[in-house]
């Protein structure tokens, strides 16, 4: 669904970014014309995962949630807890892929999900990054349907994120 190699742009404000700082270092650079933040980043408690979200809002939508923690993690457990958790939604999603996706010139596990029990159906996209320093998620999340259009606005923004 989403190209594999996304390049930075050099055309981003620093008013255009944040930084999560609670596992990995991650700056996230967003078009701030395209992409709102959900809520103001919260400063980084020790021991605790820091997390933002940004939407695009139009008659159709798509959300990006970008999460970094301390907590030190495997590939296997953090998909067993993906789909354990699955089990205790009021609306599962479906696990339809499992792939490697490039995402700041790293390595990602990709688990690509579609839930056909909302009305419209959504697509549920969850990358997964173990560092030294913790690990990293990007969670994109959006009316399946609607998905192909908000392409080319989330492989630019996957394109900015930077972890360090």
């Amino acid at each position: 669904m989403i190209a594999s190699l996304f390049q930075p742009s050099a055309l981003l404000t620093p008013a255009d970014s944040i930084e999560l700082t609670a596992g990995p270092d991650v700056r996230v650079g967003f078009d701030m014309a395209v992409w709102k933040p959900l809520s103001p980043l919260r400063r980084p408690e020790p021991g605790a995962y820091q997390s933002m979200t940004w939407a695009i809002e139009k008659p159709e939508w798509i959300q990006i949630t970008v999460t970094s923690g301390p907590e030190q993690k495997t590939e296997v457990d953090h998909r067993r807890e993906l789909l354990f958790a699955q089990q205790f939604r009021g609306d599962p999603a479906e696990l339809v892929r499992e792939r490697r996706g490039t995402v700041s010139d790293r390595d990602w596990l990709v688990l690509e999900f579609r839930n056909p029990n909302t009305r419209p159906p959504r697509s549920e996209i969850h990358y997964f990054l173990q560092t030294s320093d913790g690990c990293v998620t990007l969670f994109l999340v959006c009316e399946e349907a609607d998905f192909a259009e908000h392409r080319d606005a989330t492989e630019s923004f996957l394109g900015e994120i930077q972890v360090k």
